[in-house]
């Protein structure tokens, strides 16, 4: 009879136990993924994988485009305004001939430009000629259209946070100590 009794007791209590696991959403995923077996677990992400996906046929976009011939916009024009002492009388060139000289007239690519012919032309439309006059440090902001960085007036170095360099530690493990461990490692086995 006590086996019996055990037995039913132990009935009520797995019961319980499956019903307490499956009342609510996550007990019930816990309950049944320590059920499974080791697998895969199955993604929780909302959206589909890329193969799953609805697409057009795969296309390389290095066939589609051929950016070769495809130049930056010239930024010749900003001469006058770096250097107007050298290049006051620089006659306007318009920019269908510029486009239709920068191909044929550009440097080539495995030539260093203070190396190529004087006529030869960058990118951006300056000549090897106008770069050589420029000198070694050109306004460059005037001549790339990007602005010098302004100062900023509030900013009050006494009141500044330091930055945080390192936020925690990794575990470092140093079995011996650099020459001194082999030193006497070697020593021993002598």
């Amino acid at each position: 009879m006590d086996f019996n009794l055990l037995i039913v007791l132990w009935a009520i209590v797995a019961l319980g136990s499956v019903a307490y696991a499956l009342s609510s959403r996550e007990r019930r995923y816990k309950f049944l993924s320590r059920l499974r077996t080791s697998r895969r677990r199955d993604s929780d992400a909302k959206t589909p994988p890329r193969e799953l996906s609805p697409s057009k046929e795969k296309v390389d976009p290095f066939e589609t485009a051929d950016y070769r011939e495809t130049l930056p916009p010239s930024r010749r024009f900003t001469l006058k305004d770096a250097a107007p002492e050298l290049f006051a009388d620089l006659e306007d060139i318009s920019d269908e001939q510029l486009e239709s000289d920068e191909k044929t007239r550009a440097i080539p690519l495995e030539v260093h430009y203070a190396e190529a012919d004087d006529n030869a032309l960058s990118p951006t439309g300056i000549s090897v000629e106008e770069i050589k006059k420029l000198g070694n440090f050109p306004d460059y902001a005037t001549l790339s259209g990007v602005p010098l960085p302004q100062p900023y007036k509030e900013f009050d170095i006494s009141k500044a946070m330091p930055r945080p360099y390192r936020p925690f530690r990794w575990s470092y493990h140093q079995t011996m100590c650099k020459l001194g461990g082999w030193k006497r490692i070697g020593s021993l086995l002598t």
